[in-house]
């Protein structure tokens, strides 16, 4: 008989995204240290915004564990 432990499977989902998004995003949080925030219609206005771009790079609710750019090329023929 072994005594092999049962590991934990930990499930990978990798989902190719538009960088674009994740770059206007951290635009966005650059722009909540700024007095802007004060302006309470711009701030209605961001908010907007700031959920259009989020939606764009949401992962149903999943924690992140990592983000990383992926280059594709093609070889001269």
């Amino acid at each position: 008989m072994s005594n092999k432990k049962t590991a934990k499977r930990t499930k990978i989902i990798k989902s190719r995204q538009d960088i674009m998004w994740h770059y206007i995003s951290w635009l966005l949080s650059n722009i909540t240290s700024t007095a802007a925030v004060y302006d309470k219609q711009f701030m209605e206005l961001f908010e907007q915004l700031d959920s259009y771009v989020e939606n764009k790079i949401a992962v149903d609710n999943r924690d992140i564990t990592d983000i990383y750019v992926i280059v594709e090329s093609k070889l001269p023929n």
